[in-house]
């Protein structure tokens, strides 16, 4: 959830958007994996 509330309360959201899309291609990357 840290992720979201940095969008939120950091005025740079596009680096957050992409840090954001990077978080969860790896997550879905490590659920496929299992």
């Amino acid at each position: 959830m840290d992720k979201f509330k940095e969008i939120d309360t950091n005025g740079d959201s596009q680096l957050n958007l992409e840090e954001l899309k990077v978080f969860y291609e790896n997550d879905a990357d490590n659920k496929r994996r299992k």
